[in-house]
């Protein structure tokens, strides 16, 4: 038997395996390449891959074992990947044996593009294949369930969190809730991951997308980001020097200045100029800042006014690192953008442009103060 027909038979035998690897031990006989020295672990003799990988590169190109073994001893084969998709179209493999073998190819070798490629196109195909929610649902938790997974061994790796985004593009809205608070938890693990802070603001304007009652009502949107603003200015305050945490509070202040320009429309010039004389440029009260939205139903309609006051509160977001103060400062800028303001020529601004505003430019004004 030869040594590709021995590995794909074992590969197909023992379904269990969870991880594959490299052995730098001679094989048991020059008859098989690998071993199975324990039941969830396949063993790649080392001194024998070569001749694995040449029987394997002359073998036919529908030899579905000849391309398994090639994707096993190197997952970044770009050929033997686009050669299982072609056996799979022709119907000589199936999605499941597809699946567990991307995942044995990603544990293999985590920061591989192709297998990556590789998987989301499987998932791509038995999501839309699924002819139940529970079938479509189940193929959803799989896939994240093996994103999960590869991020818990791999920090920051930045392909498992673009597959996660491209899976939840196929969430419902109580699905999308459940996966924000599986990502604020991880958040608060992997305070430095800024993967999981990109990932868990696209999941907060999903949500936004996906739930009627949200995307018709900019009270409720603006209820889910004060919960946001309160969270992440606690973790921050704990964690102050991690630059993913500053990034995630920018994506939810980004979110509150749509919300501001959604109420500014409405406004009046005469409401507009009332409303910035009497913005309190002093950091608010903790006990008075979310009073709005303190009940469980929408009791109160936000306005201009508090949206705005937020923004000036972020604007004060205490913190003496750089990450504290380039925040404040696009803070700043996004409040002169919203209130329609010039932006100066250089960092300072000239006043003059502002003449209608009583206490706001003299506090953007220190702020955006070159130091």
């Amino acid at each position: 038997m030869s040594l590709v027909r021995a590995l794909a038979e074992d590969f197909l035998k023992h379904p269990q395996i969870d991880e594959v690897g490299l052995v730098f031990t001679p094989p048991p006989s020059t008859a098989v390449a690998h071993s199975l020295p324990e039941s969830t672990k396949l063993a790649l003799h080392v001194p024998a891959v070569p001749a694995l990988v040449h029987q394997a590169r002359t073998a036919a190109p529908s030899d579905e074992a000849a391309w398994l073994a090639l994707v096993l001893c190197n997952p970044e084969n770009h050929t033997a990947w686009a050669h299982r998709k072609r056996l799979l179209l022709a119907q000589q493999t199936s999605l499941a044996v597809e699946f567990h073998l991307c995942k044995l190819a990603l544990v293999r070798l985590p920061k591989s593009g192709f297998a990556f490629e590789h998987m989301a196109w499987l998932f791509d195909r038995s999501v839309r294949a699924a002819s139940t929610r529970r079938g479509r649902d189940a193929v959803i938790h799989e896939t994240l369930d093996v994103c999960t997974e590869l991020a818990t061994r791999h920090r920051r790796l930045y392909y498992a969190w673009a597959l996660r985004h491209r899976i939840s593009q196929w969430l419902q809205a109580d699905d999308v809730a459940a996966e924000m608070e599986w990502a604020r938890a991880w958040m608060h693990k992997h305070v430095s991951d800024a993967s999981c802070a990109a990932y868990l603001a696209a999941l907060v304007r999903l949500w936004f997308d996906r739930d009627a009652a949200l995307a018709l009502s900019v009270t409720r949107r603006a209820k889910v980001l004060a919960a946001e603003t309160q969270w992440i200015v606690s973790i921050t305050a704990s964690f102050p020097a991690h630059e993913a945490l500053w990034t995630y509070r920018r994506h939810v202040a980004s979110m509150w200045v749509d919300v501001a320009r959604e109420l500014v429309e409405k406004l009046s010039p005469e409401r507009l100029e009332v409303a910035l004389r009497t913005a309190d440029v002093a950091p608010a009260l903790e006990s008075r800042r979310w009073w709005w939205c303190e009940s469980t139903e929408v009791a109160v309609e936000i306005d201009f006014e508090t949206a705005l006051q937020v923004l000036l509160d972020e604007m004060n977001a205490p913190g003496v690192d750089v990450w504290a103060a380039r925040y404040r400062q696009w803070v700043a800028w996004r409040i002169l953008e919203l209130v329609h303001a010039r932006p100066p020529a250089t960092a300072e601004v000239r006043l003059v442009d502002f003449e209608h505003v009583a206490q706001l430019p003299a506090l953007v004004a220190s702020v955006l103060k070159p130091s």
